[in-house]
């Protein structure tokens, strides 16, 4: 059986990242209205995702090496996915 298929997380942790999750996902908006006459909309997106995906990769690389034929199978899709979180965030924010 694959370890995260085991995982089952105490509900006091569960609960703690769910609250640590909503409060860095809220300090973004807040982040965001502030800087947004200084730093571009667009360019504030990107490295906000940027920065995410670099601290993300040593967590997925294993993973992403392993399924690498199924991904580069549907690169076309996952652009678009990328694409239309960057402008949509963008477009909720401001």
């Amino acid at each position: 059986m694959r370890r995260i298929e085991t995982f089952e997380p105490r509900p006091g942790v569960a609960f703690a990242l769910l609250v640590a999750m909503t409060v860095i996902w809220g300090s973004g908006m807040v982040l965001a209205r502030g800087v947004n006459e200084h730093i571009p909309p667009i360019g504030l997106g990107f490295w906000r995702l940027t920065v995410a995906c670099i601290v993300l990769l040593p967590l997925v690389l294993p993973h992403l090496l392993s399924e690498g034929p199924l991904l580069r199978r549907h690169v076309k899709f996952f652009t678009l996915l990328g694409i239309l979180l960057l402008f949509s965030w963008v477009a909720l924010v401001h």
